[in-house]
């Protein structure tokens, strides 16, 4: 799953502005979030900052990275900075942030991901005709997915391909892991 705009599934919102150096994660929190987000600060800001990972909701006045469905249930992810935009912004990539593959050594199991992803993809193509789908969600919510939703890719292709690849560089490059990522596509 990858996104190319400022649909992400993580979002950043600041309550603490002149204090930035404590950042809270709440939600599916990975790996992913937690790395890009001390990378970010330290790239963006100058920042060393200290991360909490919280299960409880009641994060109103920190500042914070929320991760999946709480941006959109809230309705304040028109006030969030976008995790994936964000991240595009910073290094430069000219290809969609990737935040999740899937991977096997399979290759019918592969084939059979991709098909599905790419009926998936078909489906979300469509949405804006087929916008229940939101009903869960306030209308600015609504409205934001509806208008984004085309930056939001499951089918992995050249493009997202180089962006996995490129995403997966910058751990290294930051001295986070030893030994770069060698990828194969087979």
């Amino acid at each position: 799953m990858s996104f190319d705009g400022n649909l992400s599934n993580s979002y950043f919102y600041f309550n603490q502005k002149d204090n930035i150096s404590k950042l809270t994660l709440f939600g599916d929190v990975s790996s992913t979030e937690v790395i890009l987000s001390k990378i970010m600060f330290k790239e963006e800001y100058g920042l060393d900052v200290n991360i909490e990972i919280s299960q409880n909701r009641n994060i109103e006045n920190k500042n914070k990275l929320i991760v999946w469905d709480d941006n959109f249930t809230s309705g304040d992810v028109n006030l969030g900075l976008s995790l994936s935009e964000k991240i595009s912004d910073i290094f430069d990539f000219p290809t969609p942030f990737v935040n999740y593959a899937f991977v096997s050594f399979d290759k019918e199991k592969i084939k059979i991901f991709d098909d599905i992803a790419e009926e998936i993809q078909n489906k979300i193509l469509n949405t804006k005709e087929n916008s229940e789908l939101f009903n869960s969600f306030n209308e600015a919510s609504k409205n934001f997915i509806i208008e984004n939703i085309s930056s939001l890719i499951f089918n992995l292709d050249e493009v997202d391909r180089e962006g996995l690849v490129e995403i997966l560089k910058v751990p290294y490059y930051y001295g986070l892991i030893k030994d770069l990522i060698d990828v194969n596509f087979k």
